[in-house]
């Protein structure tokens, strides 16, 4: 490094084109000396001393090039096109709001790569805190290809679960336990969901065909189709679809539960929803409609004991429908109350349903 107040040929040659154009402040970061010296060489080359209020104004044209390359251009390359110092570039940038592109770290592209085709652009922008533009300029350094072609190898767990008929619990724990890949994906800062690449689902659908039911995929949904599917998928059409593969509607649910708290059977529910009695007692138990039950919860089965006993025209006593429910005679006399059975006592205090 030169001196002081010693300046090679070339450091004269450069003060001595962009005097005026660069700062001396600059000038001293780029020599290593002081202001005062630059200053002072500058006047001896017969060079006025910039006044401390003076600015190059910056011109509409430059202004276009900065805001054009914003985001695909560092401070330092913008500062070289306008002929302008990156220091007095990033200061104009900030003053007038305008974000400059800065370098991407690893955490960043690994985030793009994972998420590309498969969340929005304007999604990965706002997660990343950049503009879009910048992400697509990204985008084709990286060589990420169209964003529908990185889309095609991933699908979400829930639309999984909604092609295959399949509930998406047993996908996320059951078919994970016995190998299926799955990988979280951010979806916003505070969410991530669960998805499966195309050709490990092909893998693990193979291996498990019992898995899941062939006749609920549309066929060619994911490309080209394996032999093995086509031939599992006219298998399946030949046997009945097992109902434990049939997912629940909201409107089964609310049905079931309403159709419980009317006293029905399982069977009867059944009948109504499309459910075996068997899946109908599960879900209402999922639901907190059975067990584990309080003292005082009557199951389905005592309800319509209950009511059967009450619309028979020959109902019994409170004392023996207690006796064969296994309840207490009050229990028994306050859910019949419940169900709006007016008690009509007579000498054996039978009980019958008024009938208006």
């Amino acid at each position: 490094m030169p001196s002081k107040y010693e300046f090679s040929d070339e450091q004269i040659e450069y003060i001595k084109e962009n005097w005026g154009k660069e700062s001396a402040h600059s000038m001293k970061k780029r020599f290593g000396c002081t202001v005062y010296v630059i200053v002072k060489l500058a006047e001896s080359l017969g060079y006025e001393k910039p006044k401390s209020s003076s600015k190059k104004l910056w011109t509409k044209e430059e202004e276009e090039i900065l805001r054009t390359h914003a985001f695909d251009k560092t401070a330092k390359e913008i500062a070289k096109m306008i002929n302008r110092s990156t220091v007095a570039v990033e200061t104009y940038a900030n003053k007038h709001d305008i974000k400059l592109n800065r370098s991407w770290s690893k955490e960043e592209e690994t985030y793009l790569d994972e998420n590309w085709g498969y969340l929005t652009r304007e999604t990965i922008a706002k997660y990343l805190n950049r503009t879009v533009d910048a992400v697509i300029v990204k985008s084709i350094r990286m060589k990420l290809g169209p964003p529908a072609d990185r889309n095609a190898e991933l699908i979400k767990v829930t639309e999984l679960s909604i092609l295959l008929n399949v509930p998406y619990d047993r996908i996320r724990k059951t078919w994970v336990k016995y190998g299926l890949k799955t990988k979280k994906i951010q979806v916003s800062k505070s969410k991530k969901v669960l998805a499966v690449k195309i050709e490990d689902l092909w893998e693990f659908l193979e291996q498990h065909q019992n898995h899941f039911d062939a006749r609920y995929l549309e066929e060619n949904i994911f490309g080209k189709e394996p032999l093995w599917l086509k031939e599992k998928r006219k298998q399946d059409y030949q046997i009945p679809p097992p109902p434990v593969y049939t997912l629940w509607t909201e409107n089964q649910n609310l049905q079931a539960q309403k159709m419980f708290l009317q006293g029905k059977s399982y069977d009867e529910i059944s009948a109504k929803v499309g459910h075996t009695a068997k899946a109908v007692k599960a879900r209402l138990e999922s639901l907190g409609f059975v067990e584990p039950l309080s003292p005082c919860f009557w199951r389905a089965e005592e309800i319509n004991v209950l009511r059967e006993n009450y619309e028979n025209g020959n109902p019994k006593t409170y004392a023996e429908m207690a006796n064969e429910l296994g309840r207490t005679r009050k229990a028994v006399e306050y859910q019949a109350s419940k169900f709006e059975y007016t008690r009509k006592r007579t000498r054996n205090t039978r009980i019958e349903k008024n009938v208006e």
